[in-house]
């Protein structure tokens, strides 16, 4: 996919673009860090057990780039400079291309899968979500139901 652009700022990390979604990332996709042009910043990112993946300095304007070699699930992206008087920034990193983030009614849809006896995971904060087996056939759709347990 194309490379991920996160900025840091007063209002903590966010996309280059805007928005505080969670940020969707796939493992080998380019993905550039820039700090804040007036501050130092820091990029922490924590898995969901809160164990630090690294912890990069950013000076004012600085940018490092990054890549996952694989799927990690959900992290959090923190600045330690300046801790919570900056929200954090959830990214999912997956190890699939065939992956998606839902819209605000828990709705998604893929387009592009192959044909073939699949596996489908989910993941939210704070849930355990079952994953669900479907047959997909050659240009079939299927519809799934997955709810917390």
């Amino acid at each position: 996919g194309e490379a991920v652009a996160l900025r840091a700022g007063a209002d903590g990390w966010r996309r280059a673009a805007g928005g505080r979604a969670p940020v969707l990332v796939q493992a080998h996709q380019l993905v550039t860090l820039t700090g804040a042009p007036d501050a130092l910043h820091t990029a922490l990112l924590e898995d969901a057990d809160g164990r630090p993946l690294f912890n990069y300095p950013l000076p004012p304007g600085g940018t490092r780039e990054l890549m996952f070699k694989r799927g990690l699930g959900a992290l959090t992206l923190t600045c330690k400079v300046h801790g919570a008087a900056e929200p954090a920034l959830r990214l999912v990193v997956v190890g699939s291309p065939f992956a998606v983030l839902s819209d605000d009614d828990g709705r998604f849809a893929f387009d592009g899968v192959p044909a073939g006896d699949l596996r489908l995971s989910a993941w939210a904060p704070e849930h355990d979500l079952p994953s669900a087996h479907v047959v997909l056939g050659v240009g079939g759709e299927a519809t799934l139901h997955i709810a917390p347990e």
